[in-house]
């Protein structure tokens, strides 16, 4: 037997094995968005999207690395109040790095998962006046904070699926107490 054929062989017999799923990479693209209304003129709105890259060192454990751009609005008008409505927005990036466990082996066609980790965090609140004037509202976060979340893997495929999660990360502190932040996402992955 040749050489080439050896190794081919071997590639063949790890992609059969269970272990195969170790050294399998994935590309993940998803979308999280949230509205609750009131009314026209109160409401809170946000959206955001996320890419990231993961590498599963272990057949059920990998190494994701994140990024998120994140947009919310809250607006805001007391009833019978001639100013009119202020609004606040928020703008926020995140660069996130996780260890991720699967729940079940990556060849199922139900793959729960759970990460833990960390992330880089900027995030600026304005807030915007009934005359149209724009003021930062508060302080800049800027700070490395830990997050963790959930979810599940749906393989259509061996090489794409459906990813659904729930994420939390900490977003600031208030009266000496941490402010949590949370996002439900909804995307799809590819597997190589």
């Amino acid at each position: 037997m040749t050489t080439a054929r050896k190794i081919l062989a071997l590639v063949a017999l790890m992609l059969i094995s269970s272990q195969a799923w170790a050294g399998v990479m994935e590309l993940s693209a998803s979308y999280g968005s949230h509205t609750s209304y009131i009314d026209q003129n109160n409401f809170t709105s946000d959206e955001s999207i996320t890419a990231s890259y993961a590498w599963y060192f272990l057949s059920q454990s990998a190494l994701e690395v994140s990024y998120t751009d994140g947009f919310g609005s809250q607006s805001l008008e007391a009833t019978g109040d001639p100013t009119g409505k202020t609004v606040y927005y928020q703008k926020a990036q995140m660069l996130g790095v996780d260890v991720v466990l699967s729940l079940t082996p990556g060849t199922a066609f139900i793959q729960p998962f759970v990460r833990a980790g960390g992330a880089y965090l900027f995030k600026k609140l304005y807030e915007k006046f009934y005359d149209g004037t724009v003021e930062q509202y508060g302080d800049t976060v800027n700070t490395y904070v830990p997050s963790y979340g959930g979810g599940l893997n749906i393989h259509l495929t061996p090489s794409f699926g459906i990813k659904l999660s729930y994420d939390r990360w900490e977003s600031g502190v208030w009266n000496q107490a941490s402010i949590w932040d949370d996002a439900f996402r909804v995307g799809v992955s590819w597997f190589f």
